[in-house]
This record gives structure tokens, sequence and C-alpha cells, in this order.
């Protein structure tokens, strides 16, 4: 499972808001991770931090940092 203890009927959901938080955040690299984990529907940002990287395999101040070095390249 994505994420210990989440129902199976719950993971659909996860990944949604996961990659709405993702987009958000490749869209502007600047968005502060609380922000983007509330405004997909996390209560938590720790919970947040956890379930994105478990997810994408590196966290979402590493995935920040590495589209703003992108983006600051094009």
């Amino acid at each position: 499972p994505l994420v210990t203890g989440v129902q199976t009927c719950a993971l659909p959901i996860l990944r949604l808001r996961l990659s709405r938080a993702q987009a958000m955040i490749k869209n502007d690299p600047l968005t502060p991770i609380k922000v983007a984990a509330y405004e997909c529907g996390f209560s938590s940002a720790t919970h947040f931090a956890m379930a994105f990287k478990k997810n994408f395999n590196l966290s979402p101040s590493v995935y920040a940092a590495r589209e703003a070095l992108r983006k600051a390249g094009e």
C-alpha cells in the first residue's frame, strides 16, 4: 500500500490528491509545502510529506527545489 493503514478504497483519492499537489508544486515551485498540502485536502503537512515521499521517492521540498532549478534553466 501507498501509506500503511490506508484503506484500499481511499488509495485512489490519496493518489489524486498527491498528483494534484505534485502539479501545483511543478507549476509554481515556490508554493509553500503547507499550502499545497492543505489545498489538496491534507489536514497535516507532515502526513502529506510522508505520503508524497512514499509515492514519488523524494520529499516535496526536494521536488520543489528540483523544479525551481529546472525552471531557472529554461
